[in-house]
């Protein structure tokens, strides 16, 4: 009797375990050290449902449904499997329709496309490399739809919210950004992003990326014709 009710007992914290333990969603890789979970890592780790991941080197991420994510050396971010939220720094994403979270707005790259982030504090900038990305605020309204080769920022919603292009805008560039649905804010100097020619992006691509193939050939072949 003591020795089913041992089994019992095993098998039940067995059960509990496996109901426990968070679903594996991809997995990291870093020339260097990361925190996964308050965890340090060096090399690869393992990531699940809700990862926190946060870097001192660029790191990589290949996600299960196919999207790679690269995250520069001064970066944080939450992952899971529908989706990635950006707390700060610069990233590099492959994957179409695998949204990016910041800053109260969601940004969806398009079929073929692939594009950095740049996270700060009160802005957030998107510069398309090959497709597009559509930017959404948190009601889900269409805020704009950034092509490769353009860049846009944006202050986050606490800080107004407005949409902000390169100082070089036009009277005219401004209203159709406005009419097409971008929201409503006054252009001012280029972002980080913008103000990078494509070569300078994609060679920051390829180093956020940490060195990872997948990512890196995409989009010097997605580019080298810009």
């Amino acid at each position: 009797m003591k020795a089913f009710l041992y089994r019992t007992m095993c098998v039940a914290l067995v059960a509990a375990g496996c109901y426990a333990a968070p679903p594996t969603i991809g997995t990291l890789s870093v020339k260097g050290v990361a925190r996964v979970d308050e965890g340090q890592v060096r090399g690869n780790a393992t990531l699940f449902e809700g990862s926190v991941v946060e870097t001192s080197a660029p790191v990589q991420l290949r996600l299960s449904n196919g999207a790679i994510l690269g995250m520069d050396g001064n970066a944080r971010g939450r992952v899971f499997a529908d989706r990635v939220e950006l707390h700060r720094g610069v990233a590099a994403l492959t994957g179409a329709g695998f949204p990016v979270s910041a800053h109260g707005m969601r940004l969806v790259p398009e079929t073929g496309g692939k594009a950095l982030f740049n996270v700060e504090q009160g802005t957030l900038e998107v510069a398309p490399l090959a497709g597009a990305v559509q930017v959404f605020d948190s009601t889900g309204a269409l805020l704009a739809r950034v092509n490769a080769g353009e860049s846009l920022s944006f202050d986050s919603p606490d800080q107004g919210g407005g949409a902000q292009g390169p100082s070089s805008s036009s009277e005219e560039e401004k209203k159709k950004k406005k009419k097409g649905g971008a929201a409503a804010g006054t252009a001012s100097k280029a972002g980080k992003l913008g103000g990078m020619s494509t070569g300078a992006k994609t060679a920051l691509a390829l180093t956020v990326i940490g060195g990872g193939v997948g990512l890196g050939v995409g989009v010097y072949e997605a580019t080298k014709s810009n």
